[in-house]
Formats: C-alpha cells, sequence, structure tokens
C-alpha cells in the first residue's frame, strides 16, 4: 500500500483519543511498523479522553487517530471541537459501529477503520494522511521584505490583503509586507486552494472556520467581507474544499 513517499516534515506529530488501553497499544504498534517502513520520524501521544485532548490542546498535531465511543465527550463532540481550533489536522476515526462513521464528512475525516483495527486498514488510513500532509506542505513561499529574505509553506499562510502597490502576507505567527501584484500570487497558489473572497483578500480556504452571509470567519478570529460579484465561486470552492 506504501507508495514510497519521502520524509514530508521533520517530525510528525500524532494523537491516538481513545479510552481503552489494548486498542491505543494496538495502534501504537501499528504505528510502529508503518513509520518503520516508511522512515518517517514521528511521535505520539496517547490521550484516554476526548476532554482531556481539547482542554490540553495547543501545539497542533499532523494525524489524529480518534475513537467515536468515549465517555463524557464522544469523538464526534470532540472532533467538531478540533476543528474549531485546527483545520488541517488529518483526522482518521476508529469504531466499532460502521454506522457512526457516515458522521464524519462532518468534520472532514479523511477516512475510518473498524475495531479491531487490522495493519492494512491502519496502513491504507495513515497512506491517504501522509498524502494529505504532503500536498498542504509542498508550495514554498519565497519573500524579499524589508527585513531581508523570509520563507514559510503555503500552509502557514492565512490570508493575502493588498493596499496598493504592497502585499501584506497574513501568517499564523506574523505578518509580512512586500511589493507586489495579488493577481500573480492569486495565479501561484491556486492549486493550494487560495480563493479571493473580495478584491483586496485572497483566503487559504483551510483557514475558513465559517461563512455566514457576506463574511468569512477564519480560525485565528479575523473576518473578511465576501464581495457579491466573488460569493458566489468562493462559495463552490468551499464546498469544494469541504467535500474533498
Amino acid at each position: 500500500m506504501y507508495s514510497g513517499m519521502q520524509e514530508v516534515i521533520g517530525v510528525l506529530r500524532v494523537a491516538i483519543v481513545e479510552d481503552e488501553d489494548d486498542q491505543a497499544r494496538r495502534l501504537e504498534e501499528g504505528l510502529g511498523r508503518f513509520f518503520e517502513k516508511t522512515g518517517q520520524v514521528y511521535t505520539v501521544v496517547r490521550y484516554s479522553r476526548g476532554l482531556d485532548f481539547i482542554d490540553t490542546y495547543r501545539n497542533p498535531f499532523d494525524i489524529v487517530l480518534m475513537d467515536i465511543e468515549m465517555p463524557l465527550m464522544d469523538g464526534l463532540e470532540t472532533a467538531r471541537k478540533l476543528r474549531m481550533v485546527d483545520d488541517a489536522a488529518a483526522l482518521i476515526f476508529v469504531t466499532r459501529m460502521g454506522q457512526f462513521a457516515i458522521h464524519g464528512y462532518e468534520v472532514r475525516a479523511i477516512g475510518y477503520m473498524l475495531k479491531p483495527v487490522t495493519d492494512f486498514a491502519l496502513e491504507m488510513n495513515l497512506t491517504r494522511a501522509m498524502k494529505q500532509i504532503a500536498a498542504r506542505q509542498t508550495a514554498k513561499i519565497v519573500l524579499q521584505s524589508k527585513n531581508g529574505v523570509v520563507s514559510f509553506l503555503a500552509g502557514e499562510l492565512t490570508y493575502v490583503e493588498v493596499n496598493g502597490h504592497k502585499l501584506m502576507y497574513h501568517t499564523k505567527v506574523q505578518e509580512y509586507e512586500v511589493y507586489g501584484k495579488l493577481s500573480e500570487v492569486e495565479t501561484r497558489l491556486k492549486e493550494d486552494h487560495f480563493v479571493r473572497c473580495a478584491n483586496p483578500y485572497l483566503v487559504n480556504l483551510a483557514a475558513v472556520s465559517a461563512v455566514n452571509g457576506n463574511t468569512v470567519h477564519l480560525l485565528s478570529g479575523e473576518q473578511l467581507p465576501i464581495s457579491r460579484s466573488m460569493k458566489k465561486n468562493f462559495l463552490e470552492q468551499y464546498v469544494d474544499y469541504l467535500g474533498r
């Protein structure tokens, strides 16, 4: 199943959210076998309750293996809360009852596995997750700003704003101002799911938490307007992105 993909990031962060010790151990052992074959360096953190996972969520995970049937806060509710703070993590559900998996589209899960999890099922889902992560990180942005040359991955960019002849790149941690044309940036980042919501704004769809009326709500808490002429295309692109 594994296609020979090379390491895509320095250290992959994996979370196991599972209340059954034997099932969590089975997943950890399966992760070890898969990543030994791929050569990917990784760390894994196990949570026995969804509530603990959400309450301590600070440093984002790349992959989350989520049990659906858990006490206090089940996996679906935990996943909904996860998506409020992290839209990028590759989410894979683990369940004893396949009928629950249909709800995965609500939280953009990339797959699900039935217990007891087999190596084949785990490998299939992890391969899909690795491809998603690789696609998210392929584009690198290099800017010549007033403070020198800076570079970052497209996935770190929230949106780009134009003001006259200047562009403001808004990332998750910092802003960079450079001279340039937004139309050129739009063409370069089209395949990385960046879409204009209004003439001055090019938005990373992965950074959008909701679209209400004429407003785009970002995971950062910021809000951007949608112009009437661009609303239809933006919504179509966003719905298509959510359905990937």
